[in-house]
């Protein structure tokens, strides 16, 4: 008889997110910005729950850390903590290994984490708001998500305040009509369009969806699609997931 071969499963790809606070050392108010930090880190475990792995939490310095069981939601976490954190960040996401040698979040290492610290890095270099690397050497799949976050992230930089305002509202509801946008602004439903086109709306809302979709998330795949003019029954692809 043949010896049965024991298969190793792949280790399971895990999303680690560090965030920057950029030039700390000239806020004069950074005790406030701190304890604003800690409680927005908080409400942001609650929100993704059901995905987080190892809370956020503040490490050493003006930083902060957590980690998601799967890259899926890190778009949407990386989105709720820079606008909820009255500071501008830099946000380095690492994809791969997550080593926990002991029972508390102590001692924790894998290449997770060393990615999340090498895209921190590649951020400061290139002055960019968000990076990911999935690997030791960049792939194909970190170089187009890289690109459309650097987009979406120049489509940001544009936005005056009123849309900030609006748009900003408007991304945590999404189902809400013109009308109902209208009236919690006090403009008119024409006006709420206006500053959509103005924003680049659409080309901003294709971007995110492209994004989501290449970090493994199928609602996204849909919204992008239907976007596209399209319909399709695919899932979105399991590049950065089991």
């Amino acid at each position: 008889m043949r010896a049965r071969t024991r298969t190793t499963a792949p280790p399971q790809k895990r999303c680690v997110i560090i965030g920057d606070v950029r030039e700390s050392r000239l806020l004069d108010n950074w005790t406030r910005v701190f304890s604003s930090i800690q409680t927005h880190l908080a409400v942001t475990n609650r929100r993704f729950a059901s995905d987080t792995l190892i809370s956020f939490g503040p490490t050493v310095g003006d930083e902060f850390q957590g980690v998601l069981s799967t890259p899926r939601q890190a778009y949407d976490a990386c989105v709720a903590l820079r606008s909820g954190i009255p500071t501008r960040l830099r946000i380095g996401i690492g994809i791969g290994a997550v080593e926990r040698r002991f029972a508390r979040d102590k001692g924790m290492r894998g290449t997770a984490f060393y990615r999340a610290r090498a895209a921190i890095e590649a951020c400061k270099k290139l002055n960019r708001t968000m990076l990911v690397r999935s690997a030791a050497e960049p792939t194909a799949t970190d170089v187009a998500l890289n690109a459309l976050l650097h987009v979406a992230a120049s489509l940001e930089e544009r936005w005056t305040a009123r849309q900030q305002q609006v748009l900003g509202f408007y991304r945590e509801h999404a189902g809400w009509s013109y009308d109902r946008l209208g009236n919690r602004f006090q403009v008119t439903k024409q006006a709420v369009s206006q500053i959509l086109a103005a924003a680049d709306w659409d080309t901003f809302l294709e971007t995110e969806a492209a994004i989501r979709t290449l970090l493994g998330n199928d609602e996204a795949l849909r919204q992008a699609v239907k976007l596209q003019g399209f319909t399709s029954r695919s899932k979105a692809p399991r590049v950065y997931s089991d």
